[in-house]
């Protein structure tokens, strides 16, 4: 999901094997004829849009296809597809991530080796003429341009944060988050430039919700969120109120977003959705905030903390909901449960942190289904104690 500032639009992705992009109109909250794709991504999966509000134009990344689909905002059609050869057919490659920058007039499109093997390569578009003008060896889960002419890519499978200089299109630093932390999305505070690292640390069950501060090509601060086994998958910086929210799952009372004081990084309560929310967005216009959910229902919340304000003042069921991801998450779900874990998270089958998040959860079946044979194992042996016990009293008996 992404927001057109110059049009207004919220344009969100419309699920699994989706065949066109839904367009929303912000203000009035009204669902507006979809965009159609095109037979190139007939059987979709986007993994990320981007808006260039000067340009006026909409950039969709689609993990089946490798194809990245230029769409015109004014319009709402297409205009291009961009061919990275990284279809899911090819196994040449995976197309994770997008973004771009207008201040600098560029798109960046970010691949990687199947099944994560390997670097990845962030590919450099002319915005204007959509000319090739280089690529990095930088892989990365989610991209984000701050308008400084600094490009973040943060890599969730190895925990590091790559900084671009937009000028000189070269690395100018990698940041490590630190051992055992695996960073999602991020946000930017566009008076300060500081980007908000949203991600977890430690194995899943005990994972610490946390925020890295990020400014220019250090860090500057780390916090960690009293929200035990919340996994983050979004996160959107509220520059009104200088709120955070997090998207993700869950806290003790099964609510998937977070909402917290970004100066003093305090808590201040949790807010329930239709679904994990996938990606997160705020209104410049009335500060609400809309969150695209892991199955297919568009919320929409009104601004301030969770005390002032209404939950899903407005939700909006997509034209394709995700009913294939809910039936696989459904079904991935019952077999780790059948294997020793009693509980579970919804995640996203194929999504922007496919590998990440189901590798943390198999770790957490596991670890769990462990824990059951040992707990059966110990209850057997006793059983078998307390057998051969009573079988030696009734040999003494017996004599």
């Amino acid at each position: 999901m992404a927001l057109d500032e110059a049009n207004g639009n919220v344009y969100a992705q419309n699920g699994l094997f989706a065949s066109n992009l839904v367009v929303v109109n912000a203000s009035a909250e009204k669902v507006l004829s979809p965009i159609p794709l095109g037979s190139n991504v007939s059987t979709a999966e986007p993994v990320g849009l981007a808006v260039d509000a000067v340009a006026d134009r909409v950039y969709l990344a689609d993990w089946v296809s490798g194809n990245v689909t230029v769409i015109d905002g004014a319009t709402d059609t297409v205009q291009r597809t961009i061919d990275l050869g990284c279809s899911f057919r090819s196994r040449a490659c995976n197309l994770e991530a997008v973004a771009t920058d207008p201040s600098s007039n560029l798109l960046f499109v970010d691949t990687v080796a199947p099944s994560y093997q390997g670097p990845g390569n962030l590919t450099l578009f002319n915005s204007s003429t959509l000319q090739v003008l280089g690529t990095l060896p930088v892989g990365a889960s989610a991209l984000l341009a701050d308008g400084r002419h600094d490009l973040y890519a943060a890599n969730s499978y190895n925990g590091t944060v790559a900084v671009l200089d937009e000028r000189s299109l070269t690395v100018e630093r990698w940041l490590n988050l630190g051992p055992s932390v695996i960073p999602q999305p991020m946000a930017l505070d566009p008076r300060t430039g500081d980007v908000f690292v949203a991600g977890f640390r430690g194995p899943p069950r005990f994972a610490q919700l946390g925020v890295t501060v990020l400014r220019g090509a250090s860090i500057m601060s780390s916090t960690t969120f009293p929200v035990p086994g919340f996994l983050a998958s979004s996160i959107v910086f509220d520059p009104s109120n200088r709120l955070l929210y997090l998207g993700g799952c869950c806290d003790a009372d099964g609510n998937n977003l977070v909402v917290a004081n970004a100066s003093t990084f305090q808590v201040l309560g949790t807010l329930p959705s239709a679904g994990i929310p996938e990606v997160l967005a705020v209104s410049p216009e009335n500060g609400s905030v809309w969150a695209d959910t892991s199955f297919g229902i568009l919320d929409v919340y009104s601004s301030g903390p969770p005390a002032s304000s209404t939950p899903s003042i407005w939700s909006e069921v997509l034209g394709e909901p995700n009913a294939l991801y809910a039936f696989l998450g459904m079904a991935v779900g019952a077999l780790l449960v059948a294997a020793g874990g009693r509980e579970m998270w919804a995640g996203r089958v194929g999504g922007e942190h496919r590998v990440p998040r189901w590798v943390l959860a198999a770790e957490r079946a596991e670890e769990r289904a462990r824990r059951t044979r040992m707990e059966r194992t110990s209850t057997w042996f006793w059983i078998g104690v307390a057998g051969l016990v009573v079988i030696a009293l009734l040999v003494l008996i017996a004599r």
